[in-house]
Order: structure tokens, then sequence, then C-alpha cells
């Protein structure tokens, strides 16, 4: 673990913020060193810079590293966000001038993460929030006391059991249609079903994976999914177990599922052709989904008509050929979002949004990487270079025009909060208390330091980690292990290691900025390190909701100097942070 940041050193790291001056500089670090230790104080400078042009000025910073880290903390774009217009006492880490500089507006229409291997574009796909309706609400016909459960399974047995189940048949995946699957592996809390024209009885391999898997591949997952089952539970809750009826809009429990579903309370692991890509070139991207129209009662229009009545998620057969070990990790993902759909998240009045699920269940596959044990490229690690190459374009949000990018920048800022904030207590707070999205980070981080932060305070604490390895608030330290699973012979403690976005496995190339944008250092064999930082006069884009840009503005060169920013959006926000 990296050394705290202890009292008398503000020099050699602080994060300044508004019409600083030294008295405020030096309270401000000691705000922050406090909380570095305590992680109970909660309150963070902050300047909302409103007059056309604001200078910030600073003292006793000869010699230091400087950045301008500039934030949106609101949940809509900020089109003009404010930019450095000039500087005095500082050497600039680069002599280019705005004219040799592309615009990065016209390079934000390029798709992010393009360099990425493959792996990384593995996804799970997002169904729609609402029901897809077609014309009209169902009818009298299915009113519940006209509908009757589906037949009970009679002691399924593997390679002999077959079933009738809906799955997605488009690479748009908005058309569905009934395939037989037949039961291919049992486990003490799962089946594992495969349509039936994606089996095969061959040997299979990664090096020559193709669209059907065999018994083997089923039997692996049927037993890391009964290892992952209660243990993923301790950590986010239980699943729900209960049908629900949604024909005139009441969205009310019905049934137990024990009860009415062919499979009881067995969770039904589902392999195929997911979105039917495999020949589509490029577009094996969703590993798998939950989808919880499966918990629904069928109703006469819309998705809900194909319901599968149960426990139900989704893998796609190649992924589970080609990456084996991602596979399982989505297991522990498609897990979490079951889970989530049964925990009551209604006190706040919010609906769960896209950005708050996938960050839960990115988490889940953080914190069961080491029992399930994965390598870090099979997990979500496998996202920040990607995350450092492209985080000015996705905020803390769902991007749909970003949606890979996206999930790096959602596990970024949740493994920072966990290694921050009590790590897998944080994780359980956020996943079982009542309320979402901003609302629920912000109550996690209250509820176990006793604070007071805000998404605001928590992004700038957030984006100034983003240009210093050593920073109070940094992800680069081994989270505590505050939650305990044991039951017989296994024990395990939700550990969360240390991330080193400035590590070789973080680093990247882009062809979204050109050489002239960025100002990181350039290793031997031509990749950048650390979160990409941008010469101050590179043209700006919009910034994301909840997002940041990070700016390199050089050495001090005077023991005072100052920054000026130009106009921009009130709701961005201003920082400056010193090195060594």
């Amino acid at each position: 673990m990296k050394k705290p940041f202890l009292p008398g050193t503000w020099c050699a790291r602080a994060l300044y913020a508004g019409l600083c001056t030294f008295s405020f500089f030096a309270t401000a670090c000691q705000l922050y060193t406090e909380r570095s230790e305590s992680q109970s104080q909660s309150s963070s400078p902050q300047a909302a810079l409103t007059a056309p042009e604001e200078t910030l000025s600073l003292s006793g910073v000869r010699g230091k590293q400087l950045f301008a880290i500039i934030t949106n903390p609101a949940p809509t774009e900020a089109d003009e966000p404010r930019t450095v217009s000039a500087t005095t006492g500082i050497e600039p880490a680069s002599p280019i001038t705005k004219s040799a500089l592309a615009s990065r507006n016209a390079l934000c229409s390029k798709p992010a993460g393009t360099e990425s291997p493959e792996p990384t574009f593995g996804g799970c796909y997002i169904p729609p929030r609402h029901w897809r309706t077609d014309t009209a609400p169902a009818d009298s016909r299915n009113a519940a006391d006209s509908i009757s459960a589906p037949g009970k399974l009679s002691s399924p047995v593997v390679d002999s059991t077959t079933m009738l189940l809906w799955v997605d048949a488009d690479p748009g995946m908005s058309i569905y249609a009934k395939k037989q699957a037949t039961l291919r592996a049992s486990g003490t809390y799962c089946y594992v079903w495969v349509v039936d024209e994606y089996y095969t009885t061959d040997e299979v391999s990664a090096e020559h994976a193709a669209a059907k898997v065999n018994s083997a591949i089923c039997q692996t997952l049927a037993e890391r999914f009964d290892a992952l089952y209660p243990v993923e539970r301790t950590l986010f809750g239980n699943e729900s177990e209960s049908i629900r009826y949604n024909s005139d809009g009441s969205d009310r429990p019905y049934a137990a599922l024990s009860d009415w579903s062919a499979t009881g309370s067995t969770v039904n692991i589902v392999l195929y052709d997911i979105g039917k890509d495999y020949n589509f070139p490029l577009a094996r991207g969703v590993m798998g989904y939950f989808y919880s129209k499966d918990y629904y009662i069928p109703v006469k229009n819309g998705d809900l008509r194909y319901s599968n009545q149960g426990k139900y998620f989704y893998v796609d057969s190649y992924y589970a050929v080609k990456y084996p070990e991602m596979t399982v990790s989505t297991l522990a993902h498609e897990f979490q979002h079951m889970i989530n759909f049964g925990v009551d998240k209604s006190a706040g009045g919010e609906e769960a949004e896209i950005w708050y699920q996938e960050l839960l269940a990115l988490l889940a596959e953080d914190a069961m990487s080491d029992f399930l044990e994965l390598p870090e490229t099979a997990g979500p690690r496998n996202r920040l270079s990607s995350f450092n190459a492209h985080y000015a374009l996705s905020g803390i949000e769902y991007n749909n025009a970003q949606g890979s990018l996206s999930y790096a920048t959602l596990y970024a800022f949740g493994a920072w909060c966990a290694r921050n904030f009590g790590g897998a207590a944080f994780i359980r707070e956020l996943a079982q208390n009542n309320t979402a999205n901003y609302t629920s980070v912000v109550q996690a981080v209250n509820t176990l330091t006793g604070g007071s932060y805000t998404m605001e305070s928590l992004l700038a604490l957030y984006a100034s980690s983003l240009v210093d390895p050593e920073a109070a608030f940094s992800a680069n330290k081994t989270a505590e292990e505050s939650i305990v699973y044991e039951a017989g012979p296994v024990r395990y403690t939700y550990p969360l290691s240390a991330i080193d976005l400035w590590s070789k496995a973080c680093s990247w190339t882009t062809s979204v900025y050109s050489e002239n944008e960025l100002l990181n250092t350039r290793n031997k064999d031509g990749t950048y390190s650390a979160p990409a930082l941008f010469n101050p006069k590179a043209i700006t884009p919009a910034l994301r909701p909840y997002g940041c840009t990070l700016y390199k503005l050089g050495t001090a060169a005077e023991d005072d100097i100052s920054v000026t920013f130009s106009s921009g959006s009130a709701q961005t926000r201003v920082y400056i942070v010193a090195t060594d």
C-alpha cells in the first residue's frame, strides 16, 4: 500500500480549486489530508468561475508539476467547458501552438477503442428499460385469473430433457424465435441449456472457436456458477423468488417461482449465438445478458410475450469457447443484474439508470475475480487501457455512442470508490441501499464514512487522482477487506487489489487524438502511459455528464504562478493539481 499523504507535506501533492491564495491552498491541502486518514470529512474546495475570464493564483509551487482539471458535475452535457487561455510563471510542457492542433470535436466522431483487442469489446446486451409494445395493451384474456403456470419439469436429465425457449434471433436483437434447447449440465443452483443448433459432440478449442459448445464447456460453467452463487449473494443480496404480473400496469409479484416456473428456483444459463452474429465480421460483441422479461407472466403484446418465466440469463456460445475465463467473469456480471432486479431501489423516486446497473455488475466481476481465480485480462481490468486513452469521451454515465468505453469509465470510477471508501463494504452498501444512481453512490460513501460528500466533491477527488499516482485518494491501493464469506472450508474476503493506471498493463495507443494534443510520456514501444493528458491549447469537446478532462500545464518556474481560464459553461468546475 502507498504511504498516506501526511500533514506537513502539502507542497508535494495537493488539489487546488477556485480563487486560491496561499492560505486557502494550505487549508485545502490539510482538509484533503484529514480525509485521507479518517475518511470522515466531506467538503472539498470548489470554484464555479462565473466571470468572462477568471485567474487562479498560487504561491510556493516552484518546481512542481502543474495540471488543470475541468469537471462537469451535472447529469447533462456541458457544451462549452472552460479552457486554459493563459498562464504566468509556468514553463509549458510543450511549445505547441493552437493552430497546430486538430479539432477534438471532429476526432470524437471516431469510434473509441478501435485499436483494442477483441476481448475488450465483449459486453452485455442492455435490454430496453421499458417493455416494447406493439399497438395496444393486453386485453382481458391476459387477466390474472385466466392464466396458468407452465408445466414443471419432472426430474430433468442431462442430454435428454429439452425445453422450447425464446431467444433473440437477429443482429439487432429485436426479433425473437422459439428454439429447442437441451439440458447439457446440471448443478446445485443452475441448469445449463444449449440451443440445439449450437451444440457439438466434437472437441472445441479457443484456437479454432466457432459458435458451438460441447458438454465439457457446459459442465465447467455449471461448476463455476455453483461456486460463485452463495458467495456473490452474500455481497449483493438474493435474487427475486417471485414471478411478476404486469398486464394491467400494476407490476406486482404474482406467485413464487418455486411453484410457477418450469425450472422452479433454479437459475438457467442458456448458450447460443447471441444476436445470431457469428458470421458477421466484427459483430461478436455481446458476451451475455440478463433480461427481466423472464421474471414476468407473458402477455399478448410487447417483449413480455417472450418471457421464459423463470430465472434466466444468456451467454454467447462463441465467447464461451474463445474466451472461457472471460465467460466465467460474465456469469458473475449477469448474475448481479439478476440480483439487482429484485432489490427495491425506489426510495429516492428514481428508476435505476443503465450506467448504475452496469457499474454494479462490473464491481461484481471485480469483487469475485480472486475467488474465481481469473487473470486480470479476463475481468474488467482489461478495460483500463481504453479508459486511459478515451475517458474524456464518456463520463459516469452510459453513452450509447461509446458503449464499450462507458464500461471502462464506469469500472474505473466504481473501482476508485471501492478502494477509497470501504472495499467490499462500499459495494454491498451501493447494491443494497434503497436508492439508485448518483444518490445511491453518495449515500453509500456517506453511510460508511459519516461524511457529507456530494457527487461534485467525489468527482473532484476522483479526477485529481488521475494525474497523480500517489494521490491520497487513489485507486492504487489495496482496499480494506471488510466483508467475509464463510461456509465450511470456504472463506473469502472479497479482496480488491491496487489499480496502477501508470503500469504497462494499462498502457495504450490511440487513433482518436493526434500526437500534438497529448502530453503523456511515450514508451519505447510507442504506447502511452497513464490517463490521457492534453495540451492546454487543445480544442476541447463537450464535457460528458459527470465527466472530466485533464490538462498538463507544465512546471512551475516561479514561486508564484497564475492560470487564466476562459468563460464557459457555468456547470463546469476548474481545479489545479500540483505534484512533485
